[in-house]
């Protein structure tokens, strides 16, 4: 998203409680990071003010920007399944579908 919208949009700008990096269409339905396993991870998805505030005023469709930012790319909701802490650096295991 950084590198389409620009550096505004910084770790953490839209509330994250955790951020993985990698491919947003690479996850499944549960992520487990260090002890807490999170289950029914679905898409959050995009608002047209999100989308407005991406592109910061330069030109853009918001129609394609919201396509853009579908499909899991803005992040991910999730139900912690078994409750734990969640530290800086902690192993991240998807579960195979």
């Amino acid at each position: 998203m950084r590198e389409r919208f620009g550096g505004h949009l910084i770790d953490g700008v839209a509330g994250e409680n955790i951020q993985v990096e990698g491919d947003a269409t690479g996850l499944t339905s549960e992520l487990t990071v260090g002890a807490v396993r999170l289950g029914g991870l679905t898409a959050a998805e995009p608002c047209e003010p999100f989308a407005r505030w991406a592109l910061r005023g330069r030109d853009g469709d918001i129609a394609d920007t919201l396509h853009f930012l579908r499909h899991g790319r803005r992040g991910r909701y999730g139900t912690p399944i078994v409750a734990a802490t969640v530290r800086l650096g902690d192993a991240v295991y998807l579960a195979e579908d």
